[in-house]
Protein backbone atom coordinates (compact mmCIF):
# COMPACT_ATOMS: atom_id res chain seq x y z
CA UNK A 1 0.00 0.00 0.00
CA UNK A 2 1.42 3.48 -1.01
CA UNK A 3 1.27 5.76 1.75
CA UNK A 4 1.53 9.39 -0.04
CA UNK A 5 3.71 11.47 1.96
CA UNK A 6 2.48 15.43 2.62
CA UNK A 7 4.13 17.84 0.30
CA UNK A 8 6.62 20.75 1.68
CA UNK A 9 3.40 23.57 0.45
CA UNK A 10 0.83 21.55 2.68
CA UNK A 11 3.15 21.26 5.61
CA UNK A 12 3.92 24.63 5.84
CA UNK A 13 0.24 25.40 5.33
CA UNK A 14 -0.53 23.90 8.70
CA UNK A 15 2.21 25.38 10.24
CA UNK A 16 2.37 28.56 9.43
CA UNK A 17 2.82 31.72 11.63
CA UNK A 18 0.28 35.30 11.63
CA UNK A 19 0.21 37.05 8.50
CA UNK A 20 1.31 40.59 8.28
CA UNK A 21 -2.44 41.89 8.16
CA UNK A 22 -3.82 39.35 11.02
CA UNK A 23 -0.31 41.15 12.87
CA UNK A 24 -1.70 44.63 12.02
CA UNK A 25 -5.32 43.15 13.17
CA UNK A 26 -3.85 41.96 16.47
CA UNK A 27 -1.99 45.46 17.20
CA UNK A 28 -4.81 47.51 16.31
CA UNK A 29 -7.38 45.63 18.72
CA UNK A 30 -4.79 45.98 21.56
CA UNK A 31 -4.02 49.94 20.53
CA UNK A 32 -7.70 50.11 21.10
CA UNK A 33 -8.02 48.15 24.71
CA UNK A 34 -4.93 50.33 26.32
CA UNK A 35 -6.62 53.50 25.11
CA UNK A 36 -10.35 52.58 26.50
CA UNK A 37 -8.11 51.27 29.89
CA UNK A 38 -6.37 55.10 30.16
CA UNK A 39 -9.62 56.37 29.61
CA UNK A 40 -11.08 54.64 31.95
CA UNK A 41 -8.46 55.52 34.52
CA UNK A 42 -8.93 59.32 33.91
CA UNK A 43 -12.60 59.64 33.75
CA UNK A 44 -13.32 62.58 36.28
CA UNK A 45 -15.47 59.38 38.56
CA UNK A 46 -11.60 57.92 38.96
CA UNK A 47 -10.38 60.82 40.01
CA UNK A 48 -12.50 62.29 42.10
CA UNK A 49 -12.70 59.14 43.81
CA UNK A 50 -8.72 58.82 44.33
CA UNK A 51 -8.83 62.40 45.60
CA UNK A 52 -11.06 61.36 48.41
CA UNK A 53 -9.58 58.57 49.38
CA UNK A 54 -6.16 60.34 49.72
CA UNK A 55 -7.57 62.81 51.63
CA UNK A 56 -9.43 60.48 54.20
CA UNK A 57 -5.26 59.45 54.65
CA UNK A 58 -4.59 63.18 55.05
CA UNK A 59 -7.08 63.16 58.28
CA UNK A 60 -5.56 60.01 59.39
CA UNK A 61 -2.00 62.10 59.52
CA UNK A 62 -3.27 64.71 61.11
CA UNK A 63 -5.04 62.92 63.67
CA UNK A 64 -1.58 60.88 63.98
CA UNK A 65 0.23 64.13 64.32
CA UNK A 66 -1.89 65.28 67.27
CA UNK A 67 -1.45 62.11 69.57
CA UNK A 68 2.50 62.18 68.28
CA UNK A 69 2.97 65.85 69.20
CA UNK A 70 0.26 66.27 72.03
CA UNK A 71 -0.80 69.25 70.48
CA UNK A 72 -3.77 70.12 68.32
CA UNK A 73 -3.63 69.54 64.79
CA UNK A 74 -6.10 71.79 62.43
CA UNK A 75 -7.11 70.30 58.70
CA UNK A 76 -7.87 73.73 57.69
CA UNK A 77 -10.08 74.57 54.31
CA UNK A 78 -9.91 78.48 55.46
CA UNK A 79 -5.97 78.75 56.12
CA UNK A 80 -6.54 82.54 56.41
CA UNK A 81 -9.98 82.62 58.45
CA UNK A 82 -11.37 85.03 55.96
CA UNK A 83 -14.86 82.90 56.03
CA UNK A 84 -13.70 81.88 52.07
CA UNK A 85 -13.20 78.40 50.94
CA UNK A 86 -9.64 78.45 49.69
CA UNK A 87 -8.08 76.35 47.06
CA UNK A 88 -6.67 74.05 49.07
CA UNK A 89 -6.46 72.51 52.75
CA UNK A 90 -3.61 72.81 54.99
CA UNK A 91 -2.61 70.60 58.03
CA UNK A 92 -1.10 72.57 60.87
CA UNK A 93 -0.13 72.07 64.28
CA UNK A 94 -1.29 75.00 66.78
CA UNK A 95 1.73 75.53 68.97
CA UNK A 96 1.24 78.46 70.71
CA UNK A 97 -2.09 77.58 71.92
CA UNK A 98 -3.19 81.39 71.09
CA UNK A 99 -6.86 82.23 70.79
CA UNK A 100 -8.48 82.79 68.40
CA UNK A 101 -7.11 79.84 66.55
CA UNK A 102 -5.44 81.79 63.46
CA UNK A 103 -2.42 80.47 62.25
CA UNK A 104 0.83 82.08 63.20
CA UNK A 105 3.92 81.79 60.67
CA UNK A 106 6.35 82.94 63.75
CA UNK A 107 4.52 79.97 66.30
CA UNK A 108 3.04 77.21 64.35
CA UNK A 109 3.81 74.46 62.18
CA UNK A 110 2.29 73.62 58.57
CA UNK A 111 3.15 69.84 58.10
CA UNK A 112 1.28 69.44 55.43
CA UNK A 113 -1.05 70.99 52.19
CA UNK A 114 -2.79 70.03 49.20
CA UNK A 115 -4.38 71.75 46.33
CA UNK A 116 -7.46 70.43 45.05
CA UNK A 117 -8.83 73.40 43.58
CA UNK A 118 -6.93 73.85 39.95
CA UNK A 119 -6.47 73.37 36.14
CA UNK A 120 -4.64 70.08 35.72
CA UNK A 121 -2.37 69.21 32.77
CA UNK A 122 -4.96 67.60 30.61
CA UNK A 123 -7.17 70.77 30.36
CA UNK A 124 -9.73 69.27 33.48
CA UNK A 125 -10.15 70.72 36.58
CA UNK A 126 -9.83 69.37 40.28
CA UNK A 127 -12.40 69.03 42.78
CA UNK A 128 -14.29 71.57 44.16
CA UNK A 129 -16.36 71.78 47.93
CA UNK A 130 -19.48 71.07 47.60
CA UNK A 131 -22.45 73.21 49.20
CA UNK A 132 -26.06 74.59 49.51
CA UNK A 133 -26.42 78.12 48.36
CA UNK A 134 -23.71 78.19 46.15
CA UNK A 135 -25.71 77.80 43.12
CA UNK A 136 -24.21 74.28 42.39
CA UNK A 137 -26.99 71.85 40.22
CA UNK A 138 -26.70 68.09 40.14
CA UNK A 139 -26.44 66.99 43.92
CA UNK A 140 -28.26 65.99 46.74
CA UNK A 141 -29.89 68.66 48.64
CA UNK A 142 -28.50 66.80 52.09
CA UNK A 143 -25.81 64.97 53.08
CA UNK A 144 -25.17 61.35 54.86
CA UNK A 145 -26.77 61.09 58.20
CA UNK A 146 -29.06 63.85 57.87
CA UNK A 147 -26.00 66.27 58.12
CA UNK A 148 -26.88 69.49 56.15
CA UNK A 149 -24.32 70.31 53.29
CA UNK A 150 -22.93 73.91 53.65
CA UNK A 151 -19.69 75.72 53.59
CA UNK A 152 -17.81 72.98 53.46
CA UNK A 153 -17.16 71.44 57.12
CA UNK A 154 -20.63 71.13 58.99
CA UNK A 155 -19.18 71.77 62.51
CA UNK A 156 -16.86 74.64 64.00
CA UNK A 157 -16.72 76.62 60.93
CA UNK A 158 -14.40 75.71 58.00
CA UNK A 159 -11.93 73.44 60.09
CA UNK A 160 -11.52 70.34 61.14
CA UNK A 161 -9.81 70.22 64.68
CA UNK A 162 -7.81 67.13 65.80
CA UNK A 163 -6.96 66.97 69.33
CA UNK A 164 -4.04 65.00 71.52
CA UNK A 165 -6.28 62.48 72.42
CA UNK A 166 -7.02 61.55 69.29
CA UNK A 167 -10.49 62.69 69.35
CA UNK A 168 -11.90 65.25 66.83
CA UNK A 169 -15.65 67.17 66.92
CA UNK A 170 -17.67 65.61 64.13
CA UNK A 171 -18.22 67.04 60.85
CA UNK A 172 -18.22 66.57 56.98
CA UNK A 173 -16.90 68.19 53.83
CA UNK A 174 -18.16 67.00 50.49
CA UNK A 175 -15.77 67.27 46.92
CA UNK A 176 -17.35 66.76 43.84
CA UNK A 177 -16.06 67.24 40.45
CA UNK A 178 -17.47 70.30 38.19
CA UNK A 179 -18.39 70.75 34.36
CA UNK A 180 -15.62 73.49 34.09
CA UNK A 181 -14.05 75.84 36.05
CA UNK A 182 -16.73 76.73 37.95
CA UNK A 183 -19.16 78.94 36.02
CA UNK A 184 -21.75 76.64 35.79
CA UNK A 185 -20.98 74.72 38.95
CA UNK A 186 -22.83 71.77 37.41
CA UNK A 187 -22.29 68.35 38.84
CA UNK A 188 -20.11 65.85 37.01
CA UNK A 189 -19.21 63.60 39.41
CA UNK A 190 -20.06 63.16 43.06
CA UNK A 191 -20.47 64.39 45.27
CA UNK A 192 -18.31 62.51 47.99
CA UNK A 193 -18.98 62.73 51.93
CA UNK A 194 -15.71 62.43 53.88
CA UNK A 195 -17.53 62.31 57.57
CA UNK A 196 -15.83 62.36 61.11
CA UNK A 197 -17.94 60.76 63.85
CA UNK A 198 -17.81 60.68 67.49
CA UNK A 199 -14.25 59.33 68.78
CA UNK A 200 -12.43 60.43 65.48
CA UNK A 201 -13.12 57.74 63.44
CA UNK A 202 -13.93 58.69 59.59
CA UNK A 203 -15.93 57.21 56.55
CA UNK A 204 -16.44 57.88 53.42
CA UNK A 205 -19.80 57.87 51.37
CA UNK A 206 -20.94 58.41 47.78
CA UNK A 207 -24.29 60.11 46.03
CA UNK A 208 -25.42 57.53 43.60
CA UNK A 209 -28.39 59.39 42.46
CA UNK A 210 -31.69 60.99 43.86
CA UNK A 211 -33.79 57.12 43.81
CA UNK A 212 -30.17 55.66 44.92
CA UNK A 213 -28.82 58.17 47.32
CA UNK A 214 -25.88 57.51 49.43
CA UNK A 215 -23.61 54.74 49.02
CA UNK A 216 -21.02 53.91 52.05
CA UNK A 217 -17.46 53.04 50.96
Amino acid sequence: MKINKPTAKAANRGSRGFSLVELMVVVAILGIMSIAAVVSINTAKTKLKTFVFNTKIRFNQARFEAVKRSRDVYLDFDFNDDSVLDDRFTIWVDEDGAKPVIYDAANDEIIGEVVFKSQTSLGQYGPEIFCTGCGITGGPASGPGGKTIDDGVSAGGDRFKFQPNGDIPPGTVYFYSPQDDGGSKKVKSGPWAIIVTAGGRTRIDEWQSAGMGWKVN
